[in-house]
Formats: structure tokens, C-alpha cells, sequence
């Protein structure tokens, strides 16, 4: 992408110098343009990277969220060592030479959907099907049981150029047997993991035979390198409705180990360099689109001597949920998401359900991106002003 947007900015510097008039005014317009899009891309881009900490690919990653209306969703992603689906003992090199990538989706007795992605430079729309079609008869017979039909054909092109990226492609089945597929499927993940004794440990395989749980496979075979995710992982999504009861002025627990009646302690795998632990506590109901009205102050966080940070509060009458996480980086000693073989021996969260009315607390951070921000804008304006008079004259 940045060697495709080089001759833009050879244009914007050539067209500053033809003559004054129209091409000045051209010139500057397209100087303002790129300022702007430049600033818009650098906010964002800072934004992204404070926000997730400048980690490196997780390989292990914990999230859970606690609901307005008292529920908990969790979600475990865990890098793989290989590919699930997109490997020798599946499919063959012929096959796999067309594939970017191929992502499974299990929802027990639901939804069991199977999205394929293919390179369109090496296979044209008519041929995708034909392709598409071998290659889930092939996962089909390995994993999944059943018979699976094609849904929907999307070809995805480049918005500003034109240029043909992908053919994704929609299977979902006719019949399934989901008690095989959650086996075969589970069996796969342990076999493959990268982290096998470390957070995986939290989740049983009894949990996936839920109706509100989900297993997402992805094996990616064109991710972006600086994509925050690896190339092969698997998501396992978890829900509990209705775990508190909140009322105002009531003080509650969120003890992870209880939830998932843990006795023991558990490990970070010895494999993971990055391994993310995070705790947000909302008054969003996703069931009614809506927050409720009030908000939470946190009494005491434990996270067996994990380093970790807590956001808080509100700011501008938006309810900023709060955060604790250990995605802490620091160029001066070890990040606190480094910790491969840290024992964990306990993992809660102590809040009180209070009146809205807490301020946010400007992190420096914050006060960093504003800064940035400010200076973005006057010497854009500056650079404008500038152009503006040259070219009046």
C-alpha cells in the first residue's frame, strides 16, 4: 500500500512548482488533501497502537465482559502452531495454492458455517465454486459429517484502483451431526495448539456442547503483518446471562476461578510471548442496545502479582467502561504481557454499583494524542494560510 501511494506525494510536491494560478490552486488543494488524510491516518494510527499496546500477534488472549444487566460473556483466543483445515493432511497442493484463507464457525445446534477465501489471480468466478466445492468435501469428511451447500459468492475488489483481491465463499450445511463436529473439532485444537498448557486450560470441552457458545477456526493464510492477531487461532466464546443481580450501593465479586469452578491453579503457556488478560465491566445491555444508568467503582483487583492498569469513569456524558488489563508495554523493563510459565493462583475483581458521576481520568496517554493532535492541525492550517497568500498574489 505505501509503495502504490508514493507517486501521490510526487504529484502533490510537482504540482506546487508548475506555475501559479490553476495549477497553484490545484497544488494546494491537493497539499490540504493529503495533510488531512496524513493527519486522519496518524490519529488513527496512534490510537490503534496505544490502544492495544503495541503488542506483538497474541498467542494467548483472555477477554471478559461484565453486562449491564448482569450477564458475562468471555472469549479465549489461542494462537496454533499449523493450520486446522489448510494443510497436506486435509487438502493437496493443488488446492491449496488458490486458498487465503478458511475460517470455521460453530454455534452447537445452531450454526455451523464455513467461509473459504480465495485468490482471485489464480482463479477466475467460475472456477471458484468448482474449487470451493472440493475443498469443503475434503473438511467435510476429515471434521464436520454432513453435506454442505454454497450460500453466497462474494467477489471482493479494491475500492480505488479496481483490482481483483478475492472470491469469498459462503458453505453452510444441510445436515450435521454436532456432537461429532464439537469432537473432531476439539480434538484438532488440542493437537495443534501452540499454548497447550497454558490458558486453554480455563475452558472444558463441555462447555462447547452449550447452545450460546461459539467456536471460531481461522487459518489465515494472507493476515497482514501487522495484524494483532496470528495466522492460525482459534476463538471460543462463552456466555453466562444473568450472573449478578445489580442494584446501586451493592458491592459484588467477579471471581474468575469460581465461574469456571477452578481448584487448581492455572499456567501462561511456556510457548506465549504475549499473553493478554483483560476485565471490562459495562453498563451496556447488548440485548437492548442501551446503557443502564448507573456505573461501577472498583474496590480491589487481583491478578496473582500480574502488573496490570485499570481505566475509569466517565467523560463527556459517555460512559467509558472500565478496563483492567495487563496490556501494559514499557520500553524500560520486561511488557507486562511477557510473563510465559506465571503461575496464576487466583483472578478477581471486587466493584460496587454507584450513582453515574465519576470523571474520567486523562491518562498521559491521552494528554500525548491530544497534543499530537493540536499540532497536526496548525500546521496543517499554517501550511494552508501559507499557500493561500502565495498563490493570491
Amino acid at each position: 500500500m505505501l509503495s502504490k501511494g508514493t507517486p501521490n506525494i510526487v504529484l502533490v510536491k510537482t504540482s506546487i512548482y508548475i506555475s501559479e494560478g490553476v495549477y497553484g490552486l490545484y497544488g494546494m488543494r491537493r497539499i490540504l488533501v493529503f495533510l488531512f488524510g496524513f493527519f486522519v491516518f496518524s490519529f488513527w494510527n496512534l490510537f490503534t497502537l496505544q490502544s492495544f499496546g503495541q503488542v506483538p500477534p497474541f498467542d494467548e488472549y483472555l477477554w471478559i465482559m461484565v453486562y449491564g444487566d448482569g450477564g458475562i460473556g468471555i472469549q479465549l483466543l489461542t494462537s496454533l502452531k499449523e493450520p486446522v483445515f489448510a494443510n497436506l493432511n486435509v487438502l493437496n497442493l493443488q488446492l491449496l495454492k488458490h486458498i487465503k484463507s478458511i475460517s470455521l464457525k460453530i454455534k452447537y445446534n445452531s450454526i455451523c458455517s464455513l467461509q473459504i477465501t480465495l485468490d482471485w489471480k489464480s482463479v477466475d468466478l467460475e472456477e471458484a465454486e468448482v474449487v470451493g466445492y472440493e475443498i469443503v468435501e475434503r473438511i467435510s469428511y476429515k471434521f464436520l459429517g454432513g453435506k454442505f451447500v454454497l450460500d453466497k459468492k462474494e467477489p471482493l475488489i479494491n475500492p480505488l484502483t479496481g483490482e481483483r483481491l478475492y472470491i469469498r465463499l459462503y458453505y453452510v450445511p444441510v445436515d450435521v451431526n454436532f456432537n461429532r463436529v464439537v469432537d473432531s473439532i476439539w480434538s484438532e485444537i488440542t493437537s495443534k495448539c501452540r499454548c497447550p498448557d497454558g490458558l486453554i486450560n480455563i475452558i472444558s470441552k463441555e462447555y462447547l456442547y452449550k447452545e450460546s457458545n461459539v467456536i471460531l477456526i481461522v487459518d489465515d493464510l494472507a493476515k497482514s503483518p501487522s495484524s494483532l492477531f496470528p495466522d492460525y487461532y482459534v476463538s471460543i466464546s462463552i456466555m453466562f446471562y444473568e450472573y449478578f443481580d445489580f442494584k446501586i450501593g451493592y458491592t459484588y465479586v467477579l471471581d474468575v476461578f469460581k465461574l469456571f469452578n477452578l481448584t487448581n491453579p492455572i499456567m501462561i503457556s511456556k510457548n506465549s510471548l504475549s499473553s493478554v488478560i483483560e476485565i471490562h465491566i459495562s453498563t451496556f445491555i447488548p440485548s437492548k442496545g442501551h446503557h443502564f444508568d448507573f456505573f461501577y467503582e472498583i474496590l480491589d483487583v487481583y491478578f496473582s502479582s500480574i502488573r496490570y492498569r485499570i481505566g475509569t469513569g466517565e467523560f463527556e456524558g459517555n460512559i467509558v467502561e472500565l478496563v483492567i488489563s495487563n496490556n501494559i508495554p514499557n520500553r524500560e523493563q520486561t511488557p507486562a504481557y511477557y510473563i510465559p510459565g506465571k503461575v496464576i493462583d487466583g483472578l478477581w475483581v471486587k466493584f460496587k454499583v454507584v450513582e453515574r458521576g465519576y470523571k474520567f481520568e486523562f491518562s498521559s496517554t491521552m494528554y500525548g494524542i491530544i497534543f499530537i493532535s493540536l499540532s497536526m492541525v496548525i500546521s496543517s492550517l499554517i501550511v494552508y494560510l501559507y499557500f493561500r497568500k502565495k498563490f493570491r498574489k
